[in-house]
């Protein structure tokens, strides 16, 4: 295995199976591991992580006073949609407990189920903030991770996570889970023992 980057002959950065990338010019950074299933989830697993790279990198690229909070066009469209499709998905669902209730003839049960089968299985996926912190340790509000995470947020304009877990794995994630819209930022450990001293430090 080559140890220099072919592009900027910097030292190649390799974390457990994943493809070694160049920290100094980023080659090679949107190579991810493959993915267990067949030629279609390949394929739009691939698309998905190609599309999420170039998102991100997109999003580091531009300067703190270009990240705006305004409301967007395409903003106004996600909620208009997400608006429509719930409505629907209601009316899909009381349509089936109504054709059930009334409905004597098999036909119009077997309608009725199905629309409520329809509705439940695209309901919406809010997820839970007990999935969401299985498998790692809630910090406290006190502890220096937290301190840090507050620092880069207040830093970035970013809004602060309102939990905070770390795990074992070498990897960062957020989500936004439950109807309450929990902040959850996942951090491993080996990312946090990986950070210059001077970042670690207030």
């Amino acid at each position: 295995m080559q140890n220099a980057c072919p592009e900027c002959a910097g030292d190649l950065i390799v974390v457990e199976k994943a493809a070694p990338w160049c920290g100094r010019c980023e080659w090679n950074l949107d190579a991810f591991p493959p993915v267990d299933g067949g030629w279609a989830a390949r394929a739009v697993a691939r698309l998905d992580r190609r599309a999420g790279f170039r998102a991100g990198r997109a999003l580091a690229a531009r300067g703190e006073n270009e990240i705006s909070r305004r409301v967007t066009k395409g903003f106004v469209v996600l909620v208009a949609v997400s608006v429509l499709l719930t409505a629907a998905l209601l009316a899909a669902a009381g349509l089936g407990v109504w054709l059930i209730v009334t409905g004597r003839l098999l036909p119009p049960l077997l309608l009725g189920a199905a629309l409520i089968g329809f509705a439940v299985m695209l309901r919406p996926r809010l997820g839970s903030l007990k999935h969401a912190v299985d498998g790692g340790w809630t910090l406290r509000e006190d502890s220096p991770v937290s301190a840090l995470v507050g620092r880069i947020a207040d830093a970035t304009g970013a809004p602060r996570p309102h939990v905070i877990v770390a795990d074992l794995h070498w990897n960062a994630s957020a989500a936004v889970v439950g109807l309450r819209r929990t902040r959850v930022l996942r951090l491993g450990v080996p990312l946090l023992l990986a950070l210059d001293e001077r970042i670690r430090s207030p």
